[in-house]
């Protein structure tokens, strides 16, 4: 609970976002770096449903930065209905490249809502090729009901990763408006058996599940199932 609370504070100090970058410069091409970590190979899709407002419009409309292990993608993430039902669902991808190795990923948004059936949500999937292309790990955060914060703790060290991260919102209410929102995801990265969310000396280790190897083929598959359901 300590570190979770502790990675509140450092999303809420950063909320001004220096040094950002459109999502929309990076996808034509860009990259973010610093002396640990390259990403690049970025990667936007934008799915609309229903009748009401669904926000961004497109990648110019989300700024990426990423200072020492974290990147953050900041933008209006919204979907919102009065009286009807309004879906929107945004895939980003991205390629990291990191000097030290990675084995754990920490994920972590704001996610708010109004209306009994509206409801917001991140699914991280981590995708390594070694030695064959599958799911190393997955986090997800929800609301209402959370949690808000998730660590996708990966099935080996990996210096290159790829990256999907699926934000899906829905708006909808039985009697008015009903919308969801999301300001700020933010992604800790961090090495084999090490909190992502560390940010003091006293931090909880991540301990080291012997089962994910075997279950990463299988994560795939519910992954793509999860991507079909939604079409």
């Amino acid at each position: 609970m300590k570190r979770i609370m502790l990675a509140f504070a450092v999303l809420v100090m950063a909320s001004a976002n220096l040094g950002a970058t459109l999502l929309s410069v990076l996808v034509a091409g860009g990259s973010l770096s610093n002396a640990n970590l390259t990403v690049d190979n970025f990667e936007f899709t934008r799915t609309c449903g229903g009748v009401g407002v669904c926000a961004p419009l497109d990648a110019s409309g989300i700024d990426v930065t990423l200072v020492n292990n974290q990147i953050r993608f900041a933008g209006g993430f919204t979907a919102l209905s009065n009286g009807g039902f309004a879906s929107a669902d945004f895939l980003i991808g991205y390629n990291i490249a990191s000097v030290p190795a990675i084995g754990g990923v920490g994920l972590l948004f704001n996610g708010a809502v109004v209306g009994d059936q509206s409801f917001a949500e991140v699914v991280e999937t981590v995708l390594a090729t070694v030695p064959f292309l599958h799911v190393a790990g997955q986090a997800q955060v929800d609301a209402p009901g959370g949690p808000l914060a998730d660590i996708a703790v990966l099935d080996a060290a990996y210096h290159n990763i790829k990256v999907v991260k699926d934000i899906f919102l829905v708006g909808s209410d039985s009697e008015g408006l009903g919308y969801a929102t999301i300001s700020l995801i933010d992604q800790f990265y961090a090495g084999p058996g090490v909190d992502p969310f560390c940010v003091g000396a006293e931090c909880d280790v991540v301990p080291e599940p012997a089962t994910y190897a075997m279950l990463g083929v299988g994560l795939v598959g519910i992954y793509l199932a999860k991507r079909r359901a939604r079409v």
